[in-house]
């Protein structure tokens, strides 16, 4: 306020209205007056200012005192600095009280350390050994398994904590599960090491899966590993509550093995038996081993089966037992039943087992002895009493019939075929029968042959025959017989050709027929020695006739 309200000279009167209104003018510029400091201004004092007044300052100089609402500012700010002064590098140190607002810290912060090698570092105890650095959470302590670092929720009901080597549920609640839950899609996954669950045989060992998934009661599925006694252990895997909840090994895009109301399926979810494995690509019903009971074997009693089961007849396939059931107790055997054939009660069935005398056989339902084996080592076919090394009880006209190799439908019958004939037939009806006076025969009736014609000129090609006595090169016994290369020009019917091994051919004669060459050389010979003989006679008649 350097120049005047109303200037005047020296001498000038004073008026009234003057007087009025410079004492207005000045009473407003106090009320208006903004304090500077220094030169700017005086200071004021007193109640000077009216209380409703603002009063802006640029600088306060107070070497005393300085007072704001009870609160001695000059004290305050001189606290304020001597902190400021000897931070160092103990950027913020506050003991009591609170802070408001955001607080940044562009380097480390340490709580319980006054040298943090990491972003937050925590120091619960004096520390000793080798610790990280640069860590965005360093937190240390004398931590127990169960007692460590905890979050917990603000009930204090519930929360984890991190202890020594474990990660554990804490809270008030007695019993707390400890969840490690993913997030979307994603997996909780152990990147290094094993899973090592409890050792134990319940609920709280091993791995336990969350009870009723599908919002029944009692449902559970577990996996645990425990001992029995002693050194003796069992790895249980398991589902409990409802016979239809089933145990499934998943392998290549499907589920392999199934274990379901007590019965084990391989190659099928819907097992028919106790064991029901079956064999992908084969016929359906010849694609199967079913292990079942069934009651359609003997007297209503219910035995074990091996074969295609199921309802229809239940009974397809081997029937187990031992001398203990019931109804095999009397005949002290055991055995094995393969049938029933067609899988129906009606079907018939073939019982293989041990027999009272130590003898095995093969029964046709338990009565005809289709195969006997003593313990003398006899073979009986259709008899329990063979009597050689093979014995074989002809049934009806079925005799041994043994079928060429070569699939051309020629087969040798040897049976007997009444009245103690022993017959060896082609399939042709050509061969020999021997009744029981022991002569060999051959069949020879007229309705067997066609084109019938003597022969000729036996006499010359007889003679022409060269009997030879000679030594058989497999046993070296001497023998007379006939070449059947040197009988063949003569008389090729007699001789034949067989391949007893491949590649090797050779000769045999049928001596047996010999003898009709006997006999046309006879009628031969007669009819020559007739004719010499009648030629003869007419000489004599007509010499005595002179």
């Amino acid at each position: 306020m350097s120049d005047p309200f109303y200037p005047a000279k020296s001498g000038d009167p004073i008026l009234a209205d003057m007087w009025n209104n410079m004492q207005i003018k000045l009473r407003d510029e106090v009320r208006t007056h903004t304090h500077r400091g220094a030169d700017d201004g005086k200071q004021l004092d007193g109640d000077s200012i009216v209380p409703t007044a603002s009063l802006k300052v640029n600088r306060v100089d107070a070497s005393v005192a300085l007072t704001v609402k009870s609160i001695d500012v000059l004290t305050r700010l001189t606290e304020l600095g001597t902190s400021i002064t000897g931070l160092g590098n103990t950027k913020l140190n506050v003991t009591g009280g609170g802070i408001t607002g955001a607080l940044t810290v562009t380097g480390n912060l340490g709580v319980g350390t006054t040298a943090p090698g990491s972003k937050l570092d925590i120091q619960g105890n004096t520390r000793t050994g080798t610790h990280g650095s640069n860590r965005t959470l360093y937190v240390t302590g004398d931590f127990a398994a169960d007692d460590g670092v905890e979050f917990r929720h603000s009930n204090g009901t519930q929360g984890v904590g991190l202890g020594h080597n474990t990660v554990y549920a804490t809270g008030s609640n007695a019993d707390q599960d400890l969840n490690l839950k993913a997030r979307g899609a994603g997996s909780v996954r152990v990147t290094r090491g094993a899973l090592v669950p409890t050792v134990g045989n319940a609920p709280t060992a091993g791995i336990q899966f969350p009870s009723d998934p599908g919002g029944g009661s009692g449902d559970q599925a577990f996996i645990r590993y425990y001992v029995i006694s002693g050194e003796t252990t069992k790895l249980m895997i398991g589902c409990d509550n409802d016979p239809d909840d089933s145990i499934g090994l998943w392998q290549s895009g499907a589920e392999r093995l199934t274990v379901i109301n007590g019965r084990v399926g391989i190659g099928t979810t819907d097992p028919q038996g106790a064991l029901d494995v079956r064999i992908p690509g084969a016929p359906a019903g010849w694609d199967r081993l079913v292990v079942t009971a069934t009651a359609n074997w003997g007297n209503g009693n219910s035995h074990v089966t091996l074969g295609a089961g199921g309802a229809a007849g239940g009974a397809a396939g081997i029937m187990f037992n031992n001398p203990h059931v019931s109804w095999m107790a009397s005949e002290a055997r055991a055995s094995m039943r393969y049938g029933i054939s067609g899988g129906v009660p009606a079907g018939r069935w073939w019982d293989v087992g041990v027999r009272t005398s130590g003898a095995f056989s093969m029964a046709l339902e338990n009565s005809y002895q289709a195969m006997w084996l003593s313990p003398d080592g006899n073979v009986g076919l259709g008899t329990n009493g063979p009597q050689a090394p093979l014995h074989v009880q002809q049934r009806g006209v079925a005799g041994i019939r043994l079928q060429e190799h070569n699939n051309t439908g020629r087969f040798l019958n040897i049976l007997y075929e009444g009245q103690g004939t022993a017959v060896f037939y082609h399939q042709n009806g050509q061969g020999y029968y021997m009744p029981q006076d022991g002569s060999w025969n051959r069949n020879s009736d007229v309705s067997l042959k066609e084109n019938i014609a003597s022969i000729g000129g036996v006499l010359e090609r007889v003679l022409a025959l060269q009997p030879v006595s000679f030594d058989w090169k497999a046993t070296g016994t001497r023998s007379i017989g006939l070449v059947a290369q040197a009988v063949e020009p003569l008389f090729p019917e007699l001789v034949a050709e067989a391949e007893p091994e491949p590649g090797r051919r050779i000769k045999s004669i049928s001596y047996d027929t010999i003898g009709v060459l006997a006999v046309a050389a006879i009628q031969e010979l007669k009819r020559q020695y007739d004719e010499k003989l009648r030629t003869l006679e007419e000489r004599i008649q007509a010499l005595t006739a002179r």
